[in-house]
Formats: C-alpha cells, structure tokens, sequence
C-alpha cells in the first residue's frame, strides 16, 4: 500500500486547494502499476468524497487527516453521509446521540 502526496511543503510550491486535489495523482499511480494498493489524500472531507473516489476506482483507500483532526467524529459523520447506521461499543452508547 503506497500513500499518495505532491507534498506541498516547500515555500516556492503554489498548491491550489480544492476538494480533492490530490486525487488525480493517486490515480495515476493505481493505473500505472498494475497490483499496487493506493491510498488517496487531499482535501477529503466527507463519507460521500470518500466512497466516490474508490467507488470510481481511483484509490483503494482514502486519508482525511485534517478533516479529523477539524472533526474527531469524522467517522460518524462520514457513516450518516453514507447513510450507515455504525456499531458502537457498550462502553460509547451515549456517544450514538452526539
């Protein structure tokens, strides 16, 4: 499994922040060698985004790191996007209603 990124961490680099920006280059990679396992980052922010881009096959997998670091219950939100009703722990019953 290779995690995809331009980087974006040199001063000189204009990135140009948008949905899903850096999709296109995890994309490229799953196409271009055959078998490997690609995740995709950049600007991943919903449970929708997420399926749609291993839906369409562009990555096996996603990383939204900034939308959980904004959002600790991402997962939740992204299960209510989908429309998945998620399986909580004995211990974090009450949390279903946050």
């Amino acid at each position: 499994m290779v995690h995809i990124s331009s980087g974006g961490n040199v001063a000189e680099q204009k990135v140009s922040y948008s949905p899903g920006y850096q999709v296109h280059f995890a994309e490229a990679v799953k196409k271009g060698v055959e078998g490997l396992g690609v995740i995709a980052v950049g600007s991943i922010t919903n449970g929708k985004q997420s399926n749609e881009i291993v839906a369409k096959g562009q990555a096996d997998l996603v990383a939204a790191a900034r939308s959980w670091l904004k959002n600790p219950a991402f997962a939740l939100q992204a299960a209510r996007d989908l429309g998945v009703k998620p399986k909580y722990a004995s211990q974090y019953f009450a949390a279903q209603y946050v």
